[in-house]
């Protein structure tokens, strides 16, 4: 009985594709181009962009300003919103006060493009920009968005046939400007406070929560115009030792001490 080996066949081995793979910090980095609404995709990350930053909407106060600027940061960096974050090179959550409201509306002007006719052309800046605004909308009390639609300052670009666009980091400094007084005496004022400390501690009633949280605010507005906080651990120990409690006075002093020493 004979037997047949199995035949070859011989060929050229198909090359191997590789797929070409786009690595991003979060969904929204990774998206090349224009958001497509019309895909899941796209209204996923719509969903996701322009929710809510909190459960409870920001009021507009000076206090919560931090913190919802910290947020608003953060859901930017998440949902690829780089290219409109900054104006004249100046980060517009945290150096807000290095540009006035007139340098944000000339960066809007040029982030939406209207063709001869005047009608809106579609950028990712622009929806970008698009997004933001509906998540302050998303996110901010009624009365917090009347800071701005009531004040004198126009966060909108309108074209030459009077279509009219809502410029999401115009609407921020606007809203910023009527939440803290933004002029010089503005950083003479919390430069004072951050030497005054000790009046601050018994301004807070010697609450050392309230006390460190005006404490941070004076810092982070300081920081925000760009100006070095200089001798912080100085002012902040005068401030502490403002407290009559001893116990807490030889804890105080104990730290002082320590830094100090590490200081030498």
């Amino acid at each position: 009985m004979s037997s047949t080996s199995p035949s070859t066949t011989t060929g050229t081995t198909p090359a191997v594709v590789t797929p070409t793979i786009t690595y991003a910090m979060s969904p929204g980095q990774a998206v090349q181009g224009l958001y497509d609404y019309s895909t899941n995709t796209g209204m996923k990350q719509w969903i996701e962009a322009t929710k809510p930053l909190d459960d409870k909407p920001y009021d507009g106060s000076s206090k919560g300003l931090s913190h919802f600027l910290s947020k608003l940061s953060c859901r930017a960096l998440d949902s690829g919103w780089g290219s409109i974050t900054k104006v004249q090179g100046h980060d517009i959550f945290t150096k807000y006060g290095l540009y006035t409201v007139q340098d944000a509306h000339i960066e809007a002007i040029v982030r939406f493009h209207f063709d001869s006719a005047g009608i809106r052309i579609t950028t990712q800046d622009a929806q970008a920009s698009w997004q933001m605004m509906s998540c302050l909308m998303n996110s901010c009390s009624a009365e917090c968005l009347n800071k701005v639609r009531n004040s004198s300052d126009d966060h909108m670009v309108t074209s030459t046939c009077g279509e009219v666009s809502e410029d999401g980091p115009l609407f921020l400094r606007i809203l910023i400007s009527r939440v803290v007084v933004d002029n010089r005496s503005t950083i003479s004022y919390y430069s004072h406070q951050l030497t005054c400390l000790d009046q601050l501690m018994i301004k807070t009633n010697y609450d050392i929560t309230a006390f460190n949280d005006e404490v941070q605010n004076i810092i982070y507005q300081l920081q925000s115009h760009g100006k070095t906080i200089l001798h912080l651990m100085v002012n902040l120990f005068k401030g502490y030792e403002a407290i009559e409690d001893k116990e807490f006075m030889s804890y105080i002093r104990l730290k002082k001490y320590e830094g100090g020493n590490r200081c030498r």
